[in-house]
């Protein structure tokens, strides 16, 4: 009998230990990774220092085993430079580490044109004709107008300004007076550009100079008649037979510098007499036979863009500012409507000329 009650308790204490080491609650769960969401990137405008304090959002962090440490290199409200900072973050509970990043981007006042629509009117050297091997063609992605509008696609990011390219080869001044109010009618621009003149050059300057200074009085008239902002008023431009060889086609350079210098002080007298800014291309020129093309008349795509930055120049002392102060005038003609006295206007590529 003794042995059969031994038996009986060795069972009994082996079903008491059968649940030995067997957990009595849920397992815990495993500690996730950390996730770290930076705030979205950050652009202000209109910053008229060369540094400026911005403060910003921490960064939200999940997961990890609390607390967990951020950290933002440069921190919140301190001072960023113009241009774009990235801020770099870090966050860790001590054992697991987690990163992410965003921008501050900090933009200076930006320039804008208080006055969009642009008329350059004049003769060849504003259409933008070039010497082709024996003929001349008129590179019109290459011409002053449209080597302007690029520039100024450039600065005024916010804008969409125009520059209509009115040049026609051969032109004088008389035949540009019969031909101005018919383009001003049709573009309604903001302001004339105006480059005339050469064409109309006979060497009898007693003769000359009156011609010249009626066609542009008329011009610059037509322009204010219409209310147009203003006229910027261009020298003539000197001219190099220096550039002519023998295997020039035909050398253009046909005229006194002397007679256009003196035709030049007409212009700026009419210039200072009509109230219009003055734009000297003639001295911008002078000296720099590299502008001019091989027939010494025309001018080469450095010439072109010459006078683009010289007309710019000129509009920016006038129309540009760093706020929009003044309302921008609005023209009421199609961007895309051209006018059939302005044959070479958005033009981008050559064409047969003369």
């Amino acid at each position: 009998m003794i042995p059969r009650i031994r038996g009986s308790a060795v069972a009994a204490a082996l079903l008491l230990c059968a649940g030995c080491g067997t957990a009595t609650g849920p397992a815990p769960s495993p500690v996730s990774e950390i996730t770290l969401t930076c705030p979205a990137d950050i652009k202000l405008g209109n910053i008229g220092t060369a540094t400026a304090l911005v403060p910003y959002p921490a960064p939200t962090a999940t997961g990890g085993t609390p607390p967990i440490t951020v950290t933002c290199s440069p921190p919140s409200n301190t001072s960023f430079s113009l241009g774009t900072t990235t801020v770099a973050c870090n966050g860790t509970d001590g054992v697991r580490k987690a990163t992410c990043s965003f921008k501050v981007t900090l933009l200076p006042p930006q320039p804008v044109l208080s006055v969009l629509n642009y008329v350059s009117f004049g003769d060849s050297e504003t259409a933008g004709e070039t010497v082709q091997g024996t003929r001349l063609l008129v590179d019109g992605a290459n011409s002053y107008p449209m080597q302007l509008l690029v520039l100024m696609q450039g600065r005024y990011t916010t804008q969409t300004p125009q520059v209509h390219n009115c040049g026609l080869e051969g032109e004088t001044a008389q035949a540009g007076a019969t031909r101005i109010d018919s383009v001003l009618d049709f573009y309604k621009a903001d302001v004339l550009l105006l480059l005339e003149g050469v064409n109309s050059l006979t060497g009898d300057f007693a003769k000359d100079a009156p011609a010249v200074q009626t066609a542009l009085t008329h011009d610059i008239a037509a322009a204010k008649a219409r209310g147009m902002a203003a006229t910027f008023l261009s020298t003539l431009l000197p001219e190099f037979p220096g550039n002519c060889t023998p295997s020039t086609p035909t050398c253009r350079a046909i005229h006194d510098n002397a007679e256009i210098a003196n035709i030049n002080g007409v212009v700026y007298a009419l210039a200072a007499q009509q109230n219009v800014p003055l734009v000297d291309n003639f001295t911008a020129f002078q000296g720099h036979p590299e502008y001019v093309d091989s027939d010494g008349l025309h001018t080469l795509p450095l010439g072109n863009h010459i006078m683009a930055q010289q007309f710019l120049t000129a509009i920016q002392s006038k129309y540009e500012f760093l706020t929009p102060t003044q309302p921008q005038r609005v023209s009421s003609a199609s961007p895309l409507a051209i006018s059939p006295q302005c044959p070479h206007d958005g033009q981008t590529a050559v064409m047969g000329s003369r």
